[in-house]
């Protein structure tokens, strides 16, 4: 089954990414610092925009396309989503930053790509982006409890300024459900290896984007 692929990948990357990526291996050693999460949060204030921008333009695609069922679900998480990027703006604030838009000098230019790349995605295939809907949600669920302990007790970052990774932290596990269950219902089997391969890149983008941030100066 095609959620069952996706899952276990996740999990495979999430269990290791402690270990293996230095922006949360710093964390677990407590050598993030401010610079480095604002960067990150900038980023975050991005991604957040780009949300609300891209699931309406995936309703917009898969209601042409006749995928009703999708379409409503994606206008529904669009609605859910608005204000989000707020959390993101607001923690900013709170470590002294202006923020009253993103800084494009502190975007990063992966996640910039990979947004673009996204946009494509969408309007050749709305399904696609399940994939990295379910991607993002659920690593959040699997990391952001130990990521924001870390932040706060080795790294000297309270998560009174990390809200926007707190609240998707619980809001995400629901999201997540969701997720898998409109992939099961959409989404044929033998679109899964087209599924696993788009996982791959988000991954991979994603996983460059927290090497970034971890290799800034001090």
């Amino acid at each position: 089954m095609i959620t069952e692929s996706l899952k276990s990948r996740i999990e495979s990357y999430a269990s290791d990414v402690f270990v293996q990526n230095p922006f949360f291996k710093k964390s677990e050693d407590g050598k993030l610092n401010e610079k480095q999460v604002k960067y990150y949060l900038n980023n975050v204030f991005f991604l957040f925009q780009r949300t609300t921008i891209y699931l309406k333009l995936a309703s917009t695609v898969a209601d042409q396309l006749g995928q009703k069922d999708l379409a409503r679900f994606y206008l529904g998480k669009q609605k859910e989503e608005v204000g989000h990027d707020k959390w993101a703006q607001n923690d900013l604030r709170g470590l002294g930053e202006v923020a009253n838009e993103v800084d494009s000098r502190q975007l990063s230019p992966v996640l910039r790509d990979f947004m673009n790349y996204i946009s494509d995605t969408i309007k050749r295939d709305p399904k696609l982006y399940l994939c990295y809907m379910v991607f993002a949600e659920y690593f959040t669920v699997l990391v952001a409890t130990r990521f924001l302990d870390n932040l706060e007790n080795k790294c000297g970052i309270p998560r009174s300024v990390m809200t926007s990774i707190a609240n998707h932290g619980e809001l995400d596990r629901e999201h997540a459900v969701e997720d898998f269950q409109i992939i099961e219902k959409n989404v044929a089997p033998e679109a899964k290896e087209e599924f696993d391969k788009f996982l791959e890149c988000s991954i991979d983008n994603l996983d460059r984007f927290f090497c970034e941030v971890a290799e800034l100066d001090s």
